[in-house]
């Protein structure tokens, strides 16, 4: 059993063990990034993506006190995220959304066969992208978006953990919001600005 009071470092630290800290650990970090963040969202992905660098690099993380390590990476990171660009401006993402969606309601009636033929092109687009993404990776997210099974569906149906389902659901999406050019969402803005 790992002690995260005791335990310097997580050298030879086996599955279960890791898995028993994960549990542990897992609710009390997330109510402390949520608390930071003010997003339940955010805080898991911070707990997680701490988790999967901690598995990754256990070999040659050597701390004084787990637990505090665990406790201070969790609101380091939730105070970066808070500082980050993108956090800040979450209220311009926001509106960004909002416009889109507008650009999608103006082009998408029956006047406007232009709207159907971008969103066509842009579902081409994503499916072309998804293609694209590592084996395992876009399995997973197929799985996930195209099915609708939850995340333990899907690690119990591949063999894999619910943190790597996690991992590669977030990796997909990343790689998915980043092949929408802003130049794209620019001309769309444009053209429902003209009606």
């Amino acid at each position: 059993m790992l002690d995260s009071d005791t335990t310097p470092s997580l050298r030879g630290v086996d599955l279960a063990a890791f898995e028993q800290l994960y549990r542990t650990h897992y609710e009390v970090l997330c109510k402390l990034a949520a608390t930071i963040t003010h997003s339940h969202q955010l805080a898991e992905e911070i707990v997680d993506d701490l988790f999967f660098y901690l598995w990754h690099h256990r070999s040659e993380l050597e701390v004084d006190s787990l637990q505090a390590y665990l406790f201070r990476a969790v609101r380091n990171n939730s105070e970066k995220v808070c500082r980050s660009r993108a956090f800040r401006h979450g209220r311009l993402t926001l509106s960004l959304d909002n416009e889109l969606l507008r650009v999608h309601d103006n082009l998408s009636d029956a006047e406007h066969p232009l709207g159907w033929l971008i969103e066509e092109e842009m579902q081409n687009h994503a499916q072309e992208v998804v293609n694209q993404l590592p084996h395992e990776c876009r399995q997973v997210f197929e799985l996930s978006r195209y099915h609708g099974k939850k995340h333990a569906e899907i690690a119990q149906e591949l063999g894999i953990s619910v943190n790597t389902v996690k991992y590669h659901i977030k990796n997909a999406l990343k790689v998915l919001s980043s092949s929408l050019s802003t130049g794209t969402a620019c001309t769309l803005m444009l053209m429902a600005q003209s009606w």
